[in-house]
Order: C-alpha cells, then sequence, then structure tokens
C-alpha cells in the first residue's frame, strides 16, 4: 500500500493556537488551486510580523492566523512555486500570477502592484463586482508573458487603470 504524504505540516505554535478552522479551511481552499503540490507537504507557520512570509527551499509558510484572505494564502503558495521554476520570480510577479491562478485570489488588494481605489472597498478588499476584472486582465498579463511581453506587470496595471478611468 503507498503512503499519502500529508497536504499540511503545522508547527507547534499554529497546532498550540485555538479557534483556526477559517485559517485552515482557506489553506484548503487555496492549495485546491495548485496542482503542483499534490503528493507534497506544506509546512505552515504562524507568522508574527508579516502577513505572509514563504520560504521556498523548505517548501514552508508563515501566515498571521487572524483573518488571514485568500490572496495572501495563495500570494504565498506562489513564491513555492516560483521556487518550483515555473513561474518568474520577484513580489510583483507573484501578485500578477496569483491573481492569474483563479478569481478566489482576487479578494484583497494585493501589497506589491498598484490597483486602483475605484477597485478598492474601504476594508482593502478588491470589490466583489469587480474582482472577475481583476482576475481577467491578470491572465491576459500571464498570456502576454508567455508570449514574450518583459512589461506585462506595467501591462496588467496600466490596463486596470484603464478600467477605472471608464468606471468614472
Amino acid at each position: 500500500m503507498t503512503e499519502v504524504a500529508p497536504p499540511w505540516l503545522l508547527t507547534r505554535r499554529l497546532m498550540q493556537k485555538k479557534g483556526q478552522r477559517r485559517l485552515f479551511a482557506k489553506l484548503d481552499e487555496a492549495r485546491a488551486e495548485f496542482p503542483e503540490f499534490i503528493g507534497r507537504t506544506i509546512k505552515v507557520g504562524v507568522s508574527r510580523y508579516a502577513e505572509g512570509k514563504a520560504q521556498k527551499d523548505r517548501m514552508a509558510i508563515w501566515l498571521r492566523s487572524r483573518e488571514v484572505s485568500l490572496n495572501t494564502v495563495g500570494h504565498e503558495l506562489m513564491h513555492l512555486v516560483q521556487g518550483l521554476g515555473t513561474v518568474p520570480s520577484g513580489e510583483r510577479s507573484c501578485d500578477v500570477y496569483t491573481l492569474a491562478r483563479s478569481v478566489k485570489f482576487c479578494d484583497s488588494k494585493p501589497y506589491y502592484l498598484k490597483v486602483p481605489r475605484a477597485f478598492i472597498g474601504e476594508d482593502r478588499t478588491i470589490r466583489p463586482s469587480l474582482s472577475v476584472v481583476v482576475h481577467m486582465v491578470a491572465k491576459e498579463a500571464v498570456g502576454r508573458r508567455d508570449l514574450g511581453e518583459r512589461n506585462y506587470i506595467k501591462w496588467f496595471e496600466k490596463e486596470l487603470a484603464s478600467y477605472a478611468d471608464a468606471l468614472l
């Protein structure tokens, strides 16, 4: 009988924290969008200082355990994909590729990209009615990069700005 690797290896500190059901649900929901991790165990711990942090060489992520967004979970998992060499490195690339991976990850404003105010609600979330636009523009930006366009991140930001101008 073949032994299946567990999806998560939780740090002792995370296991000791109470009320983490929402975090675990978000981890599972995000991981479902990353077929690269089938059969791999990812270590998950608690971040004290940053929303999230990834360590590619150890296949590990650290997250603030309270009210973490799917965007943050997806972003940190995307850093692990970068470590596999299939996605360009860098924070801004990571944001674009995360937004392009699934509309689920368009739930909060990315940290490293310019997203027009018209897309952002008061609570730093992307307005649900515009999350599909963000996702589709990110997918197109990744497609442009695949075709050799080097300035796909700037294109993404300009394209979102033009959508925002049309909204006003």
